[in-house]
Parts: C-alpha cells; structure tokens; sequence
C-alpha cells in the first residue's frame, strides 16, 4: 500500500509542472478599455502625451477600468487604434459593463474599423447585458459538435446597424492578431462583419470571429439578418470559429447584391470551422441566409483564393450547413487548394432542412481541391459524392479519401 501511494505522489508530482504550464495566462494586453454605455455620441485625441488626452491613462480617459466617464464603443475602438499606432504599437482590450437589460448599440455612421495589432473586443465580458454571458464553453471546443457549443454560448451586446444605410460592414477588422467574440451583429445594410485591408497597409492575419451571433436575436431562433454575415475581403491565416451565422440577405434586398452566409472572395489560408450556418442556435431548425452557406469566389478581377478550409479533420470540426435558400457551399472561379471536410451540409439533427441549391457547387477554374468526409444537403442522398444529386459538380476536383458519413 505505501509503494502504491508513492508512486501515485509521484505521478502527480510529474504532472505538477505540466499543469502549471497549461494555467498559465495569455498575455495580457496593454490597456482595459469599458464601455459602458449604449450610446454612439463621442471622439478620441491624441495618445502622443501618456499623461494628457481623452486616451491616457493619467488623464481624462473616459474608457480605462476604473475611471469614471461614459465610454461609447465607438470611443473604445478609437482609444485601442490609437493605442495601436504608437511606437512601439499597444494592444488593447475592449469589454462592457453596466450596459442596461435589453439595450442596443446602434451606430449613427459607420463604427471605425478594427485596425489595432493584438486588439480584443470581448463581448462575452459584458455586465450584465440582461445574461450572464459566459464564454467557458469554448473550451472544450473540439470535443463536442457545434450546435451542442453554440446553443450553450450567451453572447454579450448587440449591435444594431438600423441607422446605417451605407452597406458598410457593422464591424471590420483590418488588422492582424484581432479577436472579435461574444457579439450579436444584426439589421445591418452590409457584412455583420468584414476583415479587410486597412489603407496603406497590408491585410488582415492571424484574426478571428468566435462565439458570434451574426444574423439573429439573442436568442439565436429568429432572423435579424445583415446583407450578409461575415466577409473576408482579403487576408490569412483568418478563424471564423464556433458562430450562429443564420438569418443574413433574406427578404427586400438592393438591387445586385449577393448575401449569403460567408463570403470568401479573397485571402489565404482562412480556417471556417464548428459554425451553424442556416440553422438556430439549436441546430435543429432552418433560420435561412438569403443565399450560399458559404461561398468561396474571387471578387476581383485576376483574384485568387486560396488554402481555404472549411471544416477540419474532425467531425466536430465541421460546420452545420443547412436551410439557406441557395447552395449549402458554392465555389467558383480562381479557387486553389481549398478543402471541404467534415461538413454536414443540408441536414440538420433531426434530418431536415435542405439548402435550396446544390449542398454543393462547384464551377470554374477551382482545383486542387479536396472533398471529403462530408454529409451534403439532397432530401434522400447525404453523401456528398459529385455523381449524386447533391452535389452540382462542374471542373476538376478531387473526392479525397476516408469516405463520407
């Protein structure tokens, strides 16, 4: 009995450097910006002089931690940009408080873009917002399927884009390392959201869009959609993980819009992963996007996209595609090294809920490409195999290996 304990004192002794390894925080970043009211009034100066100006933390900061002042979130983000354009740049942290039951950020123009290296705006740190939003369910992302994650999810603040008419994105991100969470993101005349080029500068790398709700009312059973949901314009290595994307370009639309769901026209190497898209938070009932699922096209002239992924090499990985009122996943033009994996597409839990176009489509110069280990959107074939009726299959593309389930 004592050679038992001591070797288990001494396997818990082995474990003790891991496990204090695998506690450790993530880096802290520079600045705690709060909003902490619902109004869009407010601008930002100077940073230049840490101890003057509306951003420094000596001064009259209306939005660090601790200092009382109303904070806009239109203040935070100017606050963490210019933060961000110091030399060397500071990262900052955005979250909300105090903000009232029910309540609404509604933009009067468009909210500046994201363009601060290392900036996170975490609506899931959000008190009280009328819930207790809580983020600890991502955690054990990987291992359970998405609509078990995001039915779980509370997600923070809404932001309302009933005020703009402009077609701009709600929120853009055009800067690298920036993490968007915990959001609902609706009524607006263009993308929920958008990562793209930040002018004079290069694209967006290494962001992400996670625990969203793009499209729907808190409640993630109702349609309050954008134009369209997420957008990425241009950039790398990007992460659209663990989202509701459902609801987006249904109804009186502008003349020649395109919405949809996601729209991947630009950019390398974008993971999309573990969303439901077309479905409620539940994963068992169709909120449609008025288009794709997902789409994946070049929109400029001579563009590319390429090293794009949607799903991943686990079943809990993929996305939940299903009762969009076009393709589940559409792929067209100048498309190269892009795989499909591990999708259940036009089925929902319970069976139901095909997309009203192919579950999948393919068409142009797109190659290099791999399909496999899918479940596509026909109502009596869910194999996602180019000869079979779920799949619209028009160039070169490569089925893979490891079968469909």
């Amino acid at each position: 009995m004592v050679l038992v304990r001591v070797a288990r004192l001494a396997a818990v002794l082995l474990l003790v450097p891991l496990l204090l390894l695998l506690s450790l925080p993530a880096a802290a970043q520079d600045h705690s910006l709060v909003v902490n009211h619902t109004g869009d009034g407010g601008s930002v100066d100077s940073v230049d002089d840490p101890d003057e100006g509306d951003c420094a933390e000596a001064g009259s900061l209306v939005c660090a931690a601790g200092v009382a002042g109303d904070c806009s979130l239109r203040q935070a983000i100017q606050c963490a940009n210019l933060w961000g354009d110091l030399d060397p740049p500071q990262s900052s942290l955005i979250t909300f408080e105090n903000m009232p039951i029910g309540g609404e950020i509604v933009p009067q123009s468009p909210l500046p873009p994201l363009t601060a290296r290392g900036t996170e705006l975490d609506g899931f740190e959000c008190d009280p917002c009328g819930i207790t939003a809580d983020a600890s369910i991502l955690e054990g992302e990987l291992t359970r399927p998405a609509e078990e994650i995001i039915s779980a999810l509370d997600p923070g603040p809404t932001i309302s884009g009933a005020s703009l008419t402009d077609g701009i994105a709600l929120l853009e991100i055009q800067g690298q390392n920036i993490t968007v969470s915990g959001l609902i993101l609706v009524r607006g005349s263009g993308p929920g959201i958008q990562f793209k080029p930040r002018a004079g500068s290069g694209p967006p790398a290494e962001s992400s869009v996670v625990g969203c709700f793009i499209g729907t009312n808190p409640e993630g059973d109702s349609g309050l959609g954008n134009l369209k949901g997420v957008v990425v314009s241009n950039g790398s290595e990007l992460e659209i993980r663990h989202n509701l994307i459902s609801g987006n370009g249904v109804g009186l639309l502008p003349s020649g819009s395109t919405p949809g769901g996601i729209d991947l026209s630009g950019g390398q190497d974008s993971k999309v992963y573990s969303n439901l898209i077309g479905t409620d938070a539940s994963g068992t009932n169709a909120v449609p996007n008025g288009g794709p699922g997902v789409r994946i096209r070049p929109l400029l002239p001579g563009g590319t996209v390429t090293g794009a992924v949607i799903g991943g090499e686990s079943s809990h990985e993929g996305n939940l595609i299903g009762g969009n009122q076009n393709y589940g996943v559409s792929i067209t033009g100048d498309v190269t090294n892009t795989n499909v994996r591990n999708n259940r597409i036009g089925t929902l839990p319970s069976g139901g809920s095909p997309n009203g176009g192919s579950g999948f489509r393919l068409a142009g110069r797109s190659g290099a490409g791999r399909l496999a280990g899918a479940a596509c959107g026909h109502p009596h074939r869910r194999e996602c195999d180019r000869r079979q009726p779920g799949v619209r299959h028009l160039d070169q593309w490569s089925r893979g290996g490891g079968g469909d389930r």
